[in-house]
């Protein structure tokens, strides 16, 4: 950066004073305590912000004012005491903006403005721009170790040597990383050792997976073999009970059912005389009532005039007798119907056993429960 004109104003032994300029080297002559230092500290006082405090100030002034007018920019330093002593005023104007409340440091504006910052050389700064009254030349007052920071700076060797520490650090980390693949490898060779018959073990995992598929492919048929036996059975199951029905049918034919038909035809026939016998038996009674009556009119000689119906009933009464000869006949009958009763009831119950133990109609295939059987009898 080029300084072309700088201003000082109340700065130490400066009143007011005006530095214009040249290309190329400017130099600043004069008799001793005229303030050509001054001139220094006051542009260092801008650049820096050095020295510090305000003791700085010219003693019979309040205030002082530095301004730097560069190529591109002009930076003004204003500083102004209070009437006990203390900084009042502590300010940067760049190019009318004001920056205030910095602290102990430049504003970064203000550093690049002016682009001369100070160089760091691994966390030590160093002044390349200014260089104090009487102080020896470029870093021959400089510890050796200063020395070769720097000088490893502006030529690079800085750069070579992190170069070289961080090649020999992934040299070493390289190092102890094949020390520890080796230690792997070798680890793993013995791991690998006991896979020597990988191939023989590989033959004869092929084999197992064969015959686990044979033995897979049996395992089906066998389910198709279970499923064909199932039906097997069903249609064995299905024969014995057809052999059962047949069976059954045979005995079925043995039975002569038209003998039953006739004593069915039998029983019906008695059924109806039964009844006609109670009828008698009824008819039977009355009579003897009204024999009892006639005697006892006739042991009485009663009217004669009622004798006469009484003779219609004798009459009636001789017609009974010869209906107490038919129910002789019928008591006759009633005998034989008992006795076909239990040769009917013993058949009855023999075509229930019957039916009960064919349960289906081999006629009609129906279902024969006791109702339907008790329907049928």
């Amino acid at each position: 950066m080029k300084i072309k004109k700088l201003q000082i104003k109340n700065f130490q032994a400066h009143k007011d004073t005006t530095l214009e300029f040249d290309e190329g080297l400017n130099v600043i002559t004069g008799a001793t305590n005229t303030g050509k230092s001054s001139i220094l500290r006051a542009l260092k006082k801008v650049i820096r912000d050095t020295p510090g405090g305000n003791n700085f100030v010219n003693i019979d002034e309040k205030e002082c004012v530095i301004s730097v007018e560069t190529e591109n920019n002009e930076i003004t330093r204003h500083i102004a005491i209070s009437s006990k002593g203390d900084t009042k005023t502590n300010e940067y104007i760049l190019n009318d903006e004001l920056f205030a409340k910095f602290g102990k440091e430049v504003p970064i504006e203000i550093i690049r403005a002016l682009r001369m910052p100070e160089i760091d050389f691994d966390s030590i700064k160093v002044d390349l721009n200014f260089a104090d009254q009487l102080e020896g030349p470029f870093l021959l007052s400089s510890t050796p170790s200063l020395k070769a920071k720097v000088l490893g700076k502006l030529s690079g060797v800085d750069v070579l040597d992190r170069a070289i520490i961080q090649t020999n650090k992934c040299l070493r980390k390289t190092s102890n990383e094949v020390k520890s693949d080796t230690v792997s490898i070798e680890k793993l060779n013995q791991e690998l050792s006991e896979f020597i018959d990988i191939s023989k073990c590989e033959k004869e995992l092929d084999d197992l997976n064969q015959s686990l598929n044979k033995i897979e492919q049996d395992l089906l048929l066998l389910e198709k073999l279970k499923g064909f036996k199932n039906s097997l059975d069903d249609v064995v199951k299905r024969g014995k009970k057809i052999k059962k029905d047949l069976e059954n049918l045979e005995i079925v034919g043995t039975i002569n059912f038209d003998t039953i038909e006739k004593d069915f035809i039998l029983f019906q026939k008695i059924k109806e005389l039964s009844v006609q016998t109670i009828d008698l038996n009824i008819k039977e009674e009355i009579l003897q009532t009204k024999i009892k009556y006639l005697q006892i009119l006739v042991s009485q000689e009663t009217n004669f005039d009622s004798i006469e119906s009484d003779l219609e009933c004798l009459k009636r009464v001789c017609d009974f007798e010869k209906q107490l000869v038919i129910f002789e006949k019928v008591e006759k009958c009633e005998k034989n119907v008992e006795n076909l009763n239990i040769s009917v009831g013993s058949k009855v119950e023999e075509l229930k056993k019957f039916l009960t133990d064919l349960k289906v109609c081999p006629t009609c295939n129906q279902t024969l429960s006791e109702n339907v059987i008790e329907k049928m009898i």
